[in-house]
């Protein structure tokens, strides 16, 4: 019977102490599986690693084959591999542990009641390029950029090739950002330097001026000011390589505590959980290394929950200045592929970060879904068996005969879906959103701060570019800060509730999303855009104040402060707006005859839009 740490005083106490270890093994990788694999066998409850910097290579380190979803597969080299555990604290005294290469730090792989605090992830270099804009020459449309020690270059026809731990990756995504403040610099998307010219088109040209100085000519777009930063994430000829390794990975665990930690990189992720169930991240912090010049901590999503179950909680972080989202949680959209019998489904994975996912176990629950509308058809079937014939494709045997089942359909796992409680939390400087939340477990977001570059909160579902699912059905987005987001030009709203999917046709009372209310809010923002839902049945929008600022310029002036479209049962009251000019609800036919928008200060509302 699984415990939670607080009976752990029930269980009989066995400290394992890395210090034995470290002294008996000259590779510290190597001695943090040799001290796992004791605590393992001796049925050991504490791991006390005394306070100390800790240096693990991949050389000796355990490594195993992991195909994680919506990161790279491949075999990954893992500092701390908990595997098969149970009832284990693993105390790290304030230590930290400094990765060399391409390493995970940790993976809870099929454990249980497992709590790891006090400790610090980060790696010897990052993943990622940096450079600093040294000189402008507006005339002549160059600039010149000097990379850091950190970052190993070359010119080669006209492209820059950076070295990272004995590999060669060219350009992949960039960005820039701004040194006085920490963030991507405002209307980014207009400015981002692309390897072709819009007006031309010309390749840029480079030429190296030694120094870790290289000049950048032929540039048509904006240029940059002196003084920003350059960070550009890495490819390789044939794909993007700039997901594979997450700082901790958490499959087919439960009952997982992180606590008082911090992750200052990774080449991925900073924390994924993947069919996992009640994940508590409490004082976690992901953030750039303290006291170094690096502006970037991890290079994807700070947090990341696929297909979890049982509650997702977290209170009292800080994730800031990554490259993806803060949180992301959803499921997995599978696709019908063939028919085979009457109790056969061929499927496949459809997103090449979700190949090698296991989508399904015996006994879930799958509801069938409409490729095009994301909505259920009202089908559901219920796994007998899965057979996994490779990494895309496998087969779902069902308990009862296939009916009204076709290729190109979607599968939809509901058997595992989480709730979510994330209280306390400050999220930003980070390109893309700060919370996306997919899920239709009872989700609470609440006394937060957002200052993320794009949405501060975003819902959607698509079976076109990602492949996640996850509709709402109980979400309290409540008493959060929202802070001048969507600065980098992609003219969002600060909060998007969207699926990507087509209107049904004809007189459906079917919505994607369901009971979500957006209450006591204060958003702040320099633009135009606060809030644009549709398919939601019962959407609250009360008690908010909306404060226009003066930070930038709006990117988007015409853009509506409300708009409500294919939604039912909208209540938009009380809400308050300082600014000029007046904000403007627009809500469309389908919506407003069961639309309530009273009481609103500062506002004005368009009952019905074409």
């Amino acid at each position: 019977m699984a415990l939670s740490c607080s009976s752990m005083v029930a269980i009989a106490q066995k400290t394992i102490y890395f210090s034995d270890y470290i002294s008996r093994y000259e590779d510290t990788s190597l001695a943090f599986y040799k001290a796992l694999e004791a605590c393992r066998s001796e049925n050991a409850t504490r791991l006390i690693i005394p306070k100390a910097t800790y240096h693990c290579h991949p050389e000796k380190a355990f490594q195993k084959y992991y195909a994680i979803t919506n990161n790279e597969n491949g075999v990954k080299s893992i500092a701390l591999p908990i595997l098969n555990q149970e009832n284990l604290e693993i105390d790290g005294q304030g230590s930290k542990i400094i990765l060399h290469g391409i390493m995970m730090g940790s993976v809870i792989e099929n454990s249980r009641n497992i709590r790891i605090k006090n400790l610090e992830f980060d790696w010897e270099k990052p993943f990622y390029a940096q450079g600093k804009v040294v000189a402008v020459d507006a005339g002549n449309k160059t600039f010149d950029l000097k990379f850091n020690e950190a970052t190993a270059y070359k010119v080669v026809k006209n492209e820059v090739l950076f070295n990272s731990h004995g590999k060669e990756y060219m350009i992949s995504k960039n960005f820039w950002f701004d040194p006085e403040n920490g963030f991507p610099v405002y209307n980014l998307i207009k400015i981002t330097p692309k390897h072709w010219n819009t007006k031309g088109p010309r390749h840029y040209r480079l030429e190296d001026l030694g120094d870790h100085t290289i000049r950048v000519k032929n540039i048509i777009e904006p240029l940059p000011e002196l003084g920003w930063i350059f960070i550009a994430k890495w490819r390789n000829l044939e794909y993007r390589v700039n997901r594979s390794a997450p700082a901790i990975y958490i499959p087919r665990s439960g009952m997982i505590t992180c606590s008082n930690m911090k992750i200052f990189s990774a080449a991925g992720m900073g924390i994924i959980g993947e069919r996992s169930r009640d994940i508590t991240l409490d004082q976690v912090q992901i953030i750039p290394t303290p006291g170094s010049d690096r502006v970037v901590s991890v290079t994807a999503d700070a947090t990341h929950f696929v297909n979890c179950r049982g509650k997702i909680t977290i209170r009292n972080c800080v994730f800031e200045s990554h490259l993806d989202d803060g949180l992301n949680i959803h499921g997995n959209y599978a696709r019908v592929s063939s028919v085979l019998d009457d109790y056969t489904l061929g499927a496949k994975m459809m997103h090449r970060q979700q190949v090698g996912y296991r989508f399904a176990d015996p006994g879930d629950t799958l509801h069938v879904i409409n490729q095009k509308t994301l909505l259920p058809t009202g089908v559901s079937i219920v796994v007998k068996a899965v057979r996994y014939i490779n990494e895309s494709y496998f087969e779902i045997v069902t308990q009862e005969p296939i009916k009204d089942i076709s290729p190109g359909l979607g599968l939809d796992n509901i058997s595992w879906t989480a709730q979510l409680e994330m209280t306390g939390c400050s999220i930003g400087k980070n390109w893309a959103r700060s919370v996306l939340v997919k899920t239709p477990g009872k989700s609470v977001v609440s006394n937060n701060k957002f200052y993320s570059t794009m949405q501060g909160f975003r819902n959607w579902g698509d079976m076109v570019w990602f492949y996640e699912s996850g509709n709402i059905t109980d979400l309290l987005i409540s008493d959060n800060e929202f802070i001048d987001l969507c600065r980098v030009g992609a003219g969002y709203p600060a909060i998007i509730i969207y699926p990507q999917g087509e209107p049904p046709q004809g007189s459906s009372e079917t919505y994607y999303n369901s009971n979500i209310r957006i209450i006591n809010n204060v958003i702040s923002t320099f633009d135009r855009g606060i809030l644009y839902a549709f398919s939601v049945d019962g959407l609250t929008f009360e008690n908010n104040t909306i404060i226009r600022t003066k930070t930038f310029e709006p990117l988007k002036p015409n853009l509506p402060v409300v708009k409500i479209e294919g939604c039912k049962n909208v209540s938009i009251q009380n809400n308050r707006y300082e600014g000029e000019p007046a904000a403007d609800i627009v809500i469309d036919r389908i919506s407003n005859s069961t639309s309530k928008v009273k009481r609103n200060k500062g506002f004005y509302y368009n009952p019905v839009m074409n």
